[in-house]
């Protein structure tokens, strides 16, 4: 519950609640599937509460951006199906691995930026 709030918190200010929503998760044990669903489901919805503010604060940016939007769009949907394949095929202990040496490395990549 608290790395909930904290991963709200900081991800807010951060910009990059993913990877503390995945570290907070870490922290259960949860199959990869169960892991991948539950933040896709948490990521759907803070995106789903933040458009309305987008859309009301930039519709008309947003309509300039529509191609690059839909190249991205189109590459989370590629890149979701990719990885479910890879990371369904690890087992729940090579799965938590991957997930921290991830998060180990986009913790280096902000250091570094």
């Amino acid at each position: 519950m608290y790395f909930g709030a904290l991963s709200g918190l900081f991800g807010g200010m951060a910009g990059n609640q993913g990877g503390l929503r995945a570290a907070a998760l870490t922290t259960y044990r949860l199959t990869p599937a169960q892991f991948v669903a539950t933040s896709t489901a948490v990521g759907l919805m803070v995106d789903a509460a933040r458009l309305p503010v987008y859309i009301a604060r930039g519709s008309g940016r947003i309509v300039d951006l529509a191609l690059p939007i839909a190249i991205a769009t189109t590459g989370v949907i590629v890149g979701t199906l990719a990885g479910e394949k890879v990371l369904m095929r690890l087992s729940a202990a090579r799965f938590q691995q991957a997930i921290s040496l991830l998060i180990l490395a986009l913790g280096a990549w902000l250091l570094l930026r």
